[in-house]
């Protein structure tokens, strides 16, 4: 395993947390980054949405974060109030808010024993119904 030191992952976090915030809106601002969320059984990394059903949509907040010490901790909070489709969450995807993926994770609840990268207080949820996250941090170890 390698072992960075703190200002390496200082700037890993801050390229991070500067190419969610890349998308151009155009205009000569960006566009904020999103992260989708998704049932059935998470494909491939970055691989095309098969049999997967998307739940939710999460427009981050634009600029995303900012890094503190070794974490990027996202601007909070972040939310969907009306859920595309009905489902149990399973996995999600981070895009750039033109669409560009960056990177897939797994979902589930706080104490799932898979140690998914987002934990959520519940992930059977339904259409019309409300995603809220109140805390969310990207961490390199």
């Amino acid at each position: 395993m390698i072992s960075y030191s703190d200002p390496a992952k200082q700037s890993m976090l801050s390229a991070l947390r500067d190419y969610i915030d890349s998308a151009d809106d155009g205009s000569g601002g960006t566009l904020p980054g999103k992260m989708c969320l998704y049932t059935a059984t998470r494909p491939l990394a970055g691989e095309a949405i098969t049999d997967q059903t998307l739940v939710s949509t999460l427009v981050l907040n634009n600029p995303c974060g900012t890094v503190s010490g070794t974490s990027l901790v996202l601007n909070t909070p972040i939310f969907d109030n009306n859920l595309a489709n009905s489902g149990s969450i399973s996995w999600g995807r981070l895009f750039r808010g033109d669409d560009v993926w960056i990177c897939d994770f797994d979902v589930g609840l706080p104490d799932d024993s898979n140690n998914p990268e987002l934990k959520l207080s519940a992930i059977v949820v339904y259409q019309g119904g409300i995603i809220k996250i109140n805390s969310a941090v990207f961490n390199i170890s």
